[in-house]
């Protein structure tokens, strides 16, 4: 029988393994954290989309609500001496801008939207809240209009000509993402009824 011997053994040292493996940690470090960011990107931008989609929905019931309504009516907040936002029993005359809108839909129902508060203390968010009233004034339903995940900051209704036979309705609305406080969307939008004038 023939013996082989190995004259030539090929193998790898330990240092080699030491700094391939440093090499291949360096590499899975930098991988995971370009993954990790791009998850947060995701995030951040599905959080915008929820909130851009939200707000711009309800601004379109708004305005195509407005459109076909009638005897417009735009109450004060509290900072420009009115009641709260959400009071919706203050139905008095009109005034040129406000936080409260109020009309006649085109089903004759009473018909009003303000910012509301949801909940108290530091996890209290705002809302765009809707009432509707039937003919009759008898029975009224309270909705809200934007998504929990979603904080109203600042909601506003100016009549741009208010002594105009059909003036324009502009509404101004500021929200933020709960999720990312710090991502916030502004967004402004008109509506013309189309078959009265603002009450002063």
């Amino acid at each position: 029988m023939k013996k082989l011997f190995l004259t030539h053994k090929q193998g790898m040292t330990l240092i080699e393994i030491l700094i391939s493996i440093s090499i291949f940690a360096t590499f899975m470090t930098i991988v995971t954290s370009s993954f990790v960011g791009i998850l947060k990107i995701q995030k951040h931008t599905a959080a915008f989309l929820e909130l851009n989609d939200n707000v711009s929905t309800v601004l379109n019931r708004i305005v195509a609500e407005v459109q076909f309504g009638y005897d417009v009516k735009i109450r004060p907040g509290p900072s420009q001496g009115g009641g709260p936002c959400d009071d919706f029993s203050d139905n008095g005359s009109g005034v040129s801008s406000g936080c409260k809108l109020f009309f006649t839909n085109q089903f004759g129902e009473g018909t009003a939207y303000g910012l509301g508060q949801i909940g108290s203390g530091p996890s209290a968010t705002g809302a765009i809240l809707q009432q509707v009233c039937d003919t009759g004034g008898i029975s009224c339903s309270s909705d809200q209009l934007t998504s929990s995940s979603i904080d109203i900051t600042d909601l506003e209704f100016v009549a741009v000509d208010p002594s105009a036979k059909v003036p324009l309705i502009q509404i101004l609305l500021s929200a933020r993402s709960k999720l990312y406080p710090s991502l916030t969307i502004k967004i402004q939008t008109s509506a013309t009824p189309r078959f009265s004038t603002v009450s002063p």
